[in-house]
């Protein structure tokens, strides 16, 4: 099994999304929020190449995919054989402008 590691912003992004996720549609859809990144954090750990590859994200030296978190919420990430880890790049809601994602993913 590969091993899962969050980067700084990716984990700030997850705890913003969950928190809202909280005050504005209660426990029960947080709690949800929080079992699907679950579900999706072990099945990458087990099958890195699973997610769909993430189309703006085409060229970059790393090979981004993603799964649906909920909703409009990617869960992006990149696998780095060399080491066996799966690197979480960023939650990103679909409905932003693409141009940010290009912009931030570049920042890592």
């Amino acid at each position: 099994m590969a091993e899962v590691i969050w980067n700084k912003q990716a984990e700030e992004e997850w705890r913003k999304k969950m928190l809202y996720g909280l005050g504005e549609f209660g426990e029960t859809t947080a709690l949800r929020f929080v079992q699907r990144t679950n579900y999706i954090i072990s099945l990458i750990s087990k099958y890195p190449k699973a997610g769909l590859r993430e189309p703006l994200l085409r060229n970059r030296k790393n090979e981004y995919r993603y799964f649906h978190i909920v909703g409009t919420l990617k869960l992006l990430y990149y696998y780095v054989e060399s080491s066996d880890s799966i690197r979480i790049a960023d939650v990103w809601d679909s409905r932003r402008e693409p141009d940010k994602l290009t912009k931030r993913i570049r920042s890592l």
